[in-house]
């Protein structure tokens, strides 16, 4: 009885450590694909596509509505409501 129960331990062990091994495998390949691979400017394009923030630069808004407006458009389609010329 007690021969089995050392094999059946040590089988435990082997599984566990090729579990171990397999998942630092992977790991190391996409340590060394993200190192060799892509440039810095590659990565941050990569995540900036999986965020959800959204960047306006220079966002006009409606007088009326206060929703978003192109800056070619010159009447809202929200509302109707003419887009304000601003005299600089």
């Amino acid at each position: 009885m007690y021969l089995g129960t050392v094999s059946y331990l040590l089988l435990l062990l082997i599984k566990v450590l090729f579990v171990v091994f397999v998942i630092g495998l992977v790991a190391g390949i996409v340590v060394w694909i993200r190192n060799n691979l892509f440039t810095e400017e590659d990565v941050k394009t990569i995540k900036s596509a999986f965020t959800t923030t959204k960047v306006v630069e220079n966002k006009e808004l409606c007088a009326t509505c206060t929703k978003e407006l192109n800056s070619e458009w010159k009447v809202c389609p929200h509302c109707g409501t003419e887009k304000e010329i601003k005299n600089v």
